[in-house]
C-alpha cells in the first residue's frame, strides 16, 4: 500500500517536473509557489 502510494508520488513529481518546462522556473521560486504544482496536480 506504502510502497504503491509512493510510485504515485513519484509519478505526480516526473509529471510536475515535465509541466515545468512550461514555465519559468524562476518565477516559481520567487513566488514561492512550489505548492501551486501540488494544487495543479492533485486538485480534480
Amino acid at each position: 500500500m506504502a510502497r504503491r502510494s509512493f510510485t504515485v508520488f513519484k509519478q505526480g513529481i516526473n509529471f510536475g517536473l515535465s509541466r515545468l518546462h512550461y514555465f519559468n522556473l524562476t518565477d516559481y521560486v520567487s513566488s514561492g509557489s512550489l505548492l501551486n504544482i501540488f494544487m495543479i496536480l492533485f486538485l480534480p
